[in-house]
């Protein structure tokens, strides 16, 4: 090649880039068809600009061959005023591919997931969807509804960042990590300042909000990292995010009443540190939770946990000899050190340990780190696997390698609580958390967990004006029922609401939407069942409180839809007489495949009396079936009450707590709680048997 036409290549080569700038487009488009008109062929450079509106649906294709200086980008004319409903979704394949500024809100999507890094034709690789919300864009919510990811990552380097995602209700992770093909390991994707909200107990396996791989694939690396998100209210199911492969990070984040735990499920060699975790109070908040080789816990602060068991604020498990993909493998050389934990309820060494799960943890260590306050250390196994050293506590611990020293913690709110305590030991005290404010977007908001409902009281002397009040109810309304008879068709309930006696119902009630209910000094007659509760679309999870309630005959009182899910049921001083359908009859469509329609049931000073006819039912029917140990409920209390002349007090089919304190049985059958999977909580604390069999007021049978 002459000296020349060498000049010319080279000058060609350095040029080239500009030119393909210079022919950049960028395009306004105002309907989906003038869209596809522009998208046909989309060059590097080049930008597509949705002009404000909704756009209903809308399935937004993204494909091109972008580069690192100019890709491709598909923004919304001004953040947050581009919104996506109706049948409406996200899919990007190509290279360099940015997607900004959406709102996917009032619809749900016509495909698997809502985002999708992959199209029809290819995955995507280094793109990036940025300053996006999704808020409740759910599938409808009924039994056998199909998983309903929002967004899957496949293909590599891609970045999920500053979104904001909230109020899913259905079955399947909120953000999925797929790594089953060649195209999609390691992967290398960056998941940040993303703010997580809401998401209520799911009832079911497959809540997650965040999973990594899954377990047919789980020792492949995925090298995927998790940081300076927020996450509150991520309460779906026991794994807050479920890591089931390898090399991956959970760094720098906040989750904030959050049940569940960061769990390392599967796969080996992980870290998981600098992280902030916070109950708030709430029941079930957990942190880490350990299975497998290699990983890694350090620089993590653990505040106000409650969670215990498998949503401890550490817990390393048991492992299962020889054990397949999917169950539990041995935990290895685990390193967990400068941790501190202020306020939390439970540690849990050899976790789950049971007839399968016989591995307790070898060649691991729990070093240099800081209690504060009280709690619980429960060693289900052999601990002579886990080296405990230089860890300091402010109280003696029943362990070795822990030294009682003065410590101190002054909360921080949402930042780590100002710790006095011996230097070397803990989380680093200048430890930095992503603020609330640096994650999602500035301009869409989030939820606020103080919120108050107004209270107002309204008068009603009819049937035709409770209707009318039912109808017309604000958030915490209380309906003051003048004594008598109401007679109504069905009264759909859409929002929380007292009804408050005395008097006589005959009207059913429907919990429909946001509508919780509570019921006090009031008698329900009319037809069966008394109290339905039906899904709700909006993420909301029901509350139903009965308090001096009497029922006689007919029956069921509760029952619920399929896909409908209660976060409590509450009966106080109440009186239910010769029903011949349970009181609370939760055992249908799904209960015994692993769904379940409620979370707690606590019932107190209540009378139950004959329920033993040739053909009688439970007065509680509460189902869980299914092997997996992914959810909390249900949970059971009975405290206090009396079972006069009552067949079968309750069938717990699948319940992982029971509370049985000071019932009378007379003349009655036994409680019976089946076991299926996991270890449920039992506690029997002085029943009183008048007359029967003293010996059989609990039953516990082992599902085989």
């Amino acid at each position: 090649m002459g000296r020349l036409a060498f000049h010319l290549l080279v000058a060609a080569a350095l040029v080239a880039p500009y030119a393909a700038l210079a022919e950049a487009r960028t395009v306004f488009v105002a309907t989906p068809a003038e869209y596809a008109a522009a998208a046909v062929s989309l060059r590097a450079g080049d930008t597509i600009v949705l002009k404000n509106g909704v756009w209903r649906d809308f399935d937004l294709n993204v494909e091109g061959q972008g580069t690192a200086s100019a890709p491709i980008t598909v923004r919304a004319e001004t953040p947050g005023q581009v919104i996506l409903s109706g049948r409406s979704a996200l899919r990007l394949g190509g290279d360099y591919l940015t997607v900004s500024g959406l709102v996917f809100r009032d619809g749900a999507s016509p495909h698997d997931e809502v985002i999708a890094f992959r199209s029809d034709k290819r995955v995507a690789n280094h793109s990036r969807v940025s300053q996006t919300v999704i808020d409740r864009f759910n599938k409808p919510r009924t039994h056998g509804a199909e998983n309903d990811i929002w967004v899957a990552l496949f293909g590599r380097d891609n970045r999920f960042d500053h979104n904001h995602v909230e109020g899913k209700i259905t079955p399947g992770v909120t953000l999925a990590v797929r790594i089953e093909g060649e195209d999609s390991r390691p992967n290398r994707h960056h998941i940040d300042h993303n703010y997580f909200g809401p998401r209520p107990p799911l009832g079911a396996n497959g809540g997650e909000t965040i999973r990594i791989g899954t377990s047919h694939n789980s020792l492949s690396e995925s090298l995927t990292v998790v940081e300076a998100n927020v996450f509150e209210g991520c309460s779906g199911e026991v794994e807050i995010i479920s890591v089931k492969s390898g090399g991956n990070v959970i760094r720098g984040n906040v989750f904030h009443r959050s049940q569940g735990t960061v769990t390392l499920r599967h796969g080996n060699g992980n870290l998981v540190e600098g992280n902030l975790f916070i109950g708030g109070g709430e029941a079930n908040t957990g942190g880490v939770r350990v299975i497998n080789a290699d990983q890694t816990v350090r620089h993590n602060v653990f505040v106000g946990l409650k969670g215990t068991g498998f949503a401890s604020a550490f817990t390393m498990m048991n492992g299962v000899p020889n054990s397949v993909l999917n169950r539990y493998h041995q935990v290895k050389n685990a390193d967990i050190h400068h941790n501190t934990f202020v306020g939390v309820s439970a540690l849990l060494f050899g976790g789950g340990a049971d007839a399968e799960r016989t591995l307790p943890p070898i060649g691991s260590r729990f070093r240099d780190n800081l209690i504060v306050g009280a709690l619980s250390v429960e060693a289900l196994s052999d601990l002579s696997g886990i080296e405990f050293r230089g860890n300091v506590a402010g109280d003696r611990i029943d362990l070795p390698g822990f030294a009682v020293s003065k410590v101190r913690a002054k909360s921080g709110g949402l930042t780590p609580p100002h710790i006095e305590a011996p230097a070397g030991v803990g989380a680093p005290r200048d430890l930095k958390i992503v603020r609330r404010e640096e994650t999602g977007v500035a301009w869409y908001p989030k939820p606020d967990p103080e919120v108050k409902t107004a209270r107002r009281t309204v008068q009603v002397a009819s049937g035709a004006a409770l209707a009318v009040a039912v109808e017309q109810a604000q958030p915490g309304d209380v309906l003051t029922l003048a004594p008598g008879r109401y007679e109504t068709d069905i009264l759909t309930v859409r929002a929380p609401l007292t009804v408050r006696g005395p008097a006589t119902l005959s009207g059913p009630f429907v919990l429909n939407g946001g509508g919780d209910l509570t019921l006090d000094d009031v008698s329900l007659t009319g037809a069966a069942p008394l109290i339905r509760v039906d899904p709700s679309d909006s993420g909301h999870n029901y509350r139903l409180a009965l308090t001096r309630v009497t029922v006689e005959g007919g029956g069921p009182v509760v029952t619920a839809a399929g896909g409908a899910f209660l976060a409590s049921i509450d009966i106080t001083d109440s009186r239910f007489t010769g029903l011949s359908a349970p009181v609370i009859d939760l055992g249908g469509d799904g209960a015994l495949t692993g769904a379940y329609a409620v979370e707690t049931v606590t019932v107190r000073g209540s009378q139950f009396t004959g329920f033993d006819g040739p053909a009688s039912k439970p007065v509680f029917n509460i189902v869980r079936g299914g092997r997996d140990e992914s959810t909390f409920g249900p949970r059971v209390t009975l405290e206090g009450n009396r079972f006069a002349r009552v067949a079968t007090p309750a069938h717990l089919h699948g319940a992982t707590a029971l509370t049985l304190s000071q019932n009378t049985f007379d003349n009655s059958g036994a409680v019976t709680l089946i076991r299926e999977a996991g270890a449920p909580r039992i506690l029997l604390d002085g029943q009183v048997v008048t007359a029967g069999d003293a010996a059989r007021h609990f039953d516990y049978i082992t599902q085989k």
